[in-house]
């Protein structure tokens, strides 16, 4: 299984080079447990998403936050070779998630145990 570097390391992989005139779509997952220093991982989020994390109830459910937000910095950051907390996430018109100036949304979904990121490279006027 693949696994989350550097708390528990999904492969070393090399900066993505993409063609904006193809479509990609790339699926990631990390089966993650109470193993991981979630201490690293806080430190790999933006000020903003360690409030967030911080502002859940229950400690599952912000392990469950963590572990998402980790895996898609982890994963773009893989992608663009910009480091992870200088990314600019942002939404587009219609609320799906971006990257500023760049043709890749992504979609993040997480449950207890288990963050599932996909992520799609497309031309840059197919609209997000």
């Amino acid at each position: 299984m693949l696994q989350c570097e550097p708390l528990a390391g999904l492969p070393d992989i090399p900066a993505a080079k993409f063609d904006p005139q193809v479509l990609y779509v790339d699926i990631w997952w990390w089966p993650y447990n109470a193993r991981v220093d979630w201490e690293k991982v806080r430190s790999k989020l933006t000020l903003n998403e360690q409030r967030r994390a911080t502002a859940f109830h229950f400690d599952k459910d912000a392990i469950a936050f963590m572990a998402g937000r980790y895996l898609q910095r982890f994963v773009l950051s893989k992608y663009t070779s910009v480091p992870q907390r200088d990314l600019d996430i942002v939404a587009g018109v219609h609320g799906k998630p971006h990257l500023a100036n760049a043709g890749m949304t992504f979609n993040l979904t997480n449950t207890e145990g288990v963050g599932c990121y996909r992520n799609q490279l497309h031309r840059q006027d197919a609209g997000y």
